[in-house]
């Protein structure tokens, strides 16, 4: 089962970046530095909704939330997802 950080990598390097993993390498901040942009969010928003089953409220898409990957994963496991490991979803 991969942990929440490579899920939402995979998703991310898959859906957003076109399967370019380079992008993202040691990359600090992925908003400020453009690798993300807001249509992106957006659909990391909701896959993160549907892949973790939590509904994620408009005043908690800040870029505190959402810097990177940590920071994005922290965020999750404070909301209640699991330890680390995920369940594919069906």
């Amino acid at each position: 089962m991969p942990d929440i950080k490579t899920t939402l990598v995979d998703f991310v390097v898959a859906e957003l970046l076109e399967g370019d993993a380079h992008a993202i390498a040691d990359e600090p901040n992925l908003l400020q530095s453009d690798i993300i942009d807001s249509i992106g969010v957006m659909r990391l928003i909701a896959f993160m909704e549907q892949e973790f089953g939590l509904e994620i409220p408009p005043e908690d898409v800040t870029l505190e939330h959402f810097l990177n990957f940590d920071v994005m994963s922290d965020y999750l496991r404070g909301r209640g997802v699991g330890d680390g490991n995920v369940e594919p979803t069906p």
